[in-house]
């Protein structure tokens, strides 16, 4: 644990020399708050969580590139070589994406309640919950999308089009309702969808609760799962595209 721990610290100094990823995932969603919350996709219930979920996904390249950064100033193999395990290399530098993507959810949910009178009838308990699972679920899928890109090049590629495709699909970027009759039929396929049902949840008391979170951990498995399989610790990762 003290080694994840000695990661994490990095982690989190290098984001404070250079904090601009944050105010991508919490202050472009912000201000966009103020122009879609009533108009693009149905209210502040739903637009919160649908921005949210859609720039924490566009945060997945700028979470990939943690470990490309790595292998860039080549300190990878000095990593690799030091007494820790692969696995504590990569949950040491997954606890700091956790917790911002965390905040930043809660963060917009606090914006919507503060400027759009949202209510949280299912509490503070559940709007936590939610939060974590959201974070979870998008920041293992961040790291699946960089076990299996061999570029930084393919990775900025996969997080725009899996953004778009995933957040479309799941009604971040339009309600399910409107959308196409297939898209629909694949829409539970997307993170995104149960999400923004668990926020629903608890910002606007509807059911399935306890059905989007265990879906959102399922898709968190699945992620975790796929990492698993593909991250090699010595496989080598281009951050130039060369």
């Amino acid at each position: 644990m003290s080694r994840t721990l000695l990661v994490t610290r990095n982690e989190l100094r290098l984001l404070r020399r250079d904090p601009f990823p944050l105010f991508v995932l919490v202050g472009m969603p912000g201000v966009l708050l103020f122009f879609v919350s009533d108009a693009l996709i149905g209210g502040p219930a739903h637009s919160v969580p649908a921005l949210a979920s859609l720039f924490a996904l566009l945060g997945t390249g700028s979470m990939g590139f943690s470990f490309f950064r790595e292998h860039g100033w080549g300190t990878w193999d000095r990593l690799r070589i030091a007494p820790i395990r692969t696995i504590e290399i990569v949950t040491g530098k997954a606890i700091p994406m956790l917790a911002v993507t965390a905040a930043q959810q809660l963060l917009l949910v606090a914006v919507g309640i503060a400027t759009f009178g949202l209510e949280v009838p299912g509490g503070a308990a559940q709007l936590i919950i939610t939060a974590l699972a959201c974070a979870a679920a998008y920041v293992t899928l961040a790291i699946a999308m960089t076990s299996l890109c061999r570029t930084m090049s393919q990775l900025n590629a996969a997080s725009m089009l899996g953004t778009m495709a995933v957040a479309g699909a799941g009604g971040a970027i339009a309600q399910i309702t409107t959308l196409p009759g297939w898209v629909q039929a694949i829409a539970p396929a997307s993170p995104v969808y149960w999400a923004i049902d668990a926020y629903r949840s608890v910002l606007a008391g509807e059911q399935g609760f306890g059905r989007a979170i265990a879906m959102l951990l399922g898709f968190t498995a699945l992620f975790i799962a796929v990492t698993l399989w593909q991250f090699r610790a010595d496989k080598p990762k281009d951050w130039l595209g060369e």
